[in-house]
């Protein structure tokens, strides 16, 4: 596996990520179940990958906790990029908002770290533009979970 600097941090990503959006899915988990989605967690970890990227939307925290759960006893050797700004009322897509204010991103970012087990998330982003929220409030939110 190669490996790269992610922008000018000093985290080293591979080049290959492992993008969790489709085992948080209710139909692959429904027909291939939390075990074959562990088994290619622990696959990819094993040749090489240590990006993996989830977002709490997918599949309603349902990615994040499958991480957690597969990558707890080698999290300071992977790197997570996780995401804020949509939430829902109740488990359906219909339901999704943009929300990318302060409190709504304090509130996501404690359960993404319950979820991921973890006390530290690599890489946050905010997942899709809130157009009423002012980007300042957004901004000065992850500045502040930043520290």
């Amino acid at each position: 596996m190669k490996y790269r600097r992610l922008g000018r941090s000093d985290l080293e990503v591979s080049e290959i990520g492992f993008g969790a959006w489709g085992i948080g899915g209710e139909p692959f988990w429904r027909t291939e179940g939390d075990s074959a989605s562990i088994r290619a967690i622990e696959k990819s970890y094993d040749l090489g990958v240590n990006f993996f990227d989830t977002a709490p939307v997918y599949g309603f925290g349902r990615s994040e906790e499958l991480l957690g759960k597969a990558l707890k006893h080698v999290r300071s050797k992977i790197i997570y990029a996780t995401k804020c700004g949509l939430v829902w009322e109740k488990r359906e897509i219909g339901s999704i908002s943009k929300v990318a204010k302060g409190e709504s991103i304090h509130q996501e970012i404690d359960q993404s770290l319950r979820r991921l087990q973890t006390d530290y998330i690599d890489l946050y982003q905010v997942h899709w533009p809130d157009d009423d929220t002012p980007q300042q409030e957004t901004m000065e939110a992850l500045l502040k979970i930043r520290n």
